[in-house]
């Protein structure tokens, strides 16, 4: 079963790399993605720590994009009520799950 998911990019962990946005087209990131990024899709498995973390995506930043997201891999998944912590190799992620 799929779930519905809202995915925000909360902060990056120290001594990784900042992303950046490409000059010539604003909606695509070089290096790691910047916070606030944010996705909307669905996901198949739930974060699981040692894995990726991977969704369909159906929208990026507010701009309708289909494509695949993938973390790097998860170390820590931690509830806190309607909202999950993801902690990345290089991120912290928060994501909320929509009807």
């Amino acid at each position: 079963m799929k779930t519905h998911i809202r995915l925000t990019k909360v902060t990056r962990l120290p001594d990784r790399p900042d992303g950046d946005l490409m000059p010539s087209d604003l909606s695509i990131e070089r290096g790691a993605i910047i916070e606030g990024y944010t996705i909307m899709g669905f996901y198949t498995e739930p974060p699981t720590i040692g894995k990726r973390f991977c969704v369909d995506r159906y929208e990026r930043n507010g701009v309708k994009i289909e494509g695949e997201f993938s973390t790097s891999p998860v170390w820590d998944v931690e509830v806190k009520g309607d909202k999950t912590a993801i902690t990345t190799q290089n991120s912290i992620y928060l994501m909320e799950e929509l009807e």
